[in-house]
């Protein structure tokens, strides 16, 4: 999610059975619904109940009242420089996020219609394919051509180079 789709989260977005969260009027004014991880679900479940409401806002501070921007960014630069990584930015952790769904199989359409993006080109700049990855694409890929020996689309194909 984008900084701001979060911070305008209210509870009645969250559907913790079918561990899923509703983002409204993210970019283009489309509405979309982000799946939520296992871990997230069960923080959220045991966390929610503990946290003063003042209102539907579902991102808080301990005090009860919404978080701004700068606030986020300040709380991910101190978890970042805590961890020993330098320049993490809310923008960085979502670049984060769709590379690590590319690289663990997720289809790059996949990754562009749970980013939110309009375009695949925009996809392509926040996600990167791993060289790794893309090796064990390609050999998994040429191990499937190969092993089909000489039927008719192997001989196509042959025939084609």
């Amino acid at each position: 999610m984008r900084l701001g789709e979060a911070l305008d989260l209210e509870v009645q977005d969250l559907d913790l059975e079918a561990r899923r969260v509703r983002v409204r009027e993210g970019t283009g004014r489309r509405d979309r619904v982000v799946s939520l991880s296992a871990p997230a679900v069960s923080a959220l479940t045991r966390d929610l109940p503990t946290v003063p409401h003042a209102s539907a806002d579902l991102v808080l501070s301990r005090a009860g009242r919404p978080l701004g921007d700068a606030a986020v960014w300040a709380r991910i630069r101190a978890l970042g420089q805590a961890a020993g990584v330098t320049g993490v930015s809310p923008h960085r952790l979502r670049h984060t996020y769709a590379t690590q769904l590319l690289n663990h199989g997720m289809s790059l359409t996949g990754v562009r219609a749970l980013m939110g993006h309009v375009r695949l080109a925009t996809t392509l700049v926040s996600a990167r394919l791993a060289d790794s990855t893309l090796e064990r694409q390609y050999r998994a890929a040429m191990e499937q051509i190969t092993s089909r020996g000489t039927d008719a689309r192997g001989t196509e194909l042959a025939n084609s180079m």
